[in-house]
């Protein structure tokens, strides 16, 4: 019972995180993804509009990896193609990949721009913004396996209890309390148990004072049968032929009474060891 609780209150949890967790773990990733497109834009719009004022200055200068490398972050790679076609790349070019984001801006004068970011880099700050997520779920599956444990425990003790003292009755003891609950499923069986436990411990004393009353009905009148067989064959009146087949009987009504008390003394035995009362 216990393990089932527990395994049911785990599995809606798994399937409120599966509904819920894995949806926003997607939507914050493109919200990540989408921010970091929009930086690698804003750099190149940047970037451009400093090239074309350096273009149109009085000395425009010639634009070197030197002076676009200030210009970038340490994971994005710039490359700049001036009107004449000569290619200026600064930055780590090397590591572009297709997962990398870029963006492409022409040039005022002539030319074109590109700017790239690391593509590693941007799994990174989508792991980063999804990693709280990932530790809520986990911390919510820790929990709901604490409170499913507590809770199982907490539902499965009263039963556990009536197990007991259902035991307690079987080996005879009809007195043993039975506690209230406010399950009602367990306050049920407490009561079951405590209708039974007094029915069986009154059905136990009738046949108790059933068994006295047998024995003092049975061997009170075997005794006093006995003894006036005894007296009729010892009294002179009697025919000696007649005394002597009443003493004849005599041995016959000592082993009826005998009889009757490993009877009575048998089932008496018997019904202590149906109930439980030896051990």
């Amino acid at each position: 019972m216990r393990e089932r609780l527990v395994a049911v209150l785990v599995g809606l949890t798994v399937a409120v995180i599966a509904l819920y967790g894995i949806p926003r773990a997607y939507f914050v990733g493109d919200l990540v993804r989408d921010s970091e497109v929009r930086s690698v834009e804003r750099s190149a719009d940047l970037i451009s509009q400093l090239l074309a004022e350096r273009q149109n200055s009085t000395a425009p200068g010639a634009v070197t990896e030197g002076s676009l490398e200030p210009l970038i972050g340490p994971d994005e790679a710039v490359e700049y193609v001036s009107p004449s076609g000569a290619t200026t790349v600064a930055g780590d070019s090397g590591s572009t990949g297709p997962s990398d984001l870029s963006a492409t801006r022409p040039l005022a004068g002539g030319g074109r721009l590109t700017v790239w970011r690391s593509g590693a880099v941007v799994e990174d700050r989508i792991s980063d913004a999804v990693l709280p997520l990932v530790l809520l779920g986990v911390g919510l599956l820790v929990a709901a396996a604490v409170v499913g444990a507590w809770l199982a425990r907490r539902l499965s003790r009263p039963f556990t209890e009536l197990a007991t003292v259902a035991e307690e009755i079987g080996r005879g003891r009809f007195d043993v309390e039975v506690p209230h609950y406010s399950v009602p499923e367990a306050e049920a069986i407490g009561d079951a148990l405590r209708r039974g436990g007094a029915q069986l411990d009154m059905l136990l004393q009738r046949e108790r004072d059933l068994a006295v009353n047998a024995s003092h009905e049975l061997r009170t009148p075997i005794a006093a049968l006995r003894l006036e067989l005894e007296d009729l064959s010892m009294w002179p009146e009697t025919p000696p032929a007649v005394a002597d087949e009443l003493r004849r009987y005599i041995p016959e009504l000592k082993r009826l009474s005998a009889a009757v008390t490993q009877y009575l003394d048998t089932a008496r035995e018997q019904r202590r060891s149906d109930v439980g009362l030896d051990g």
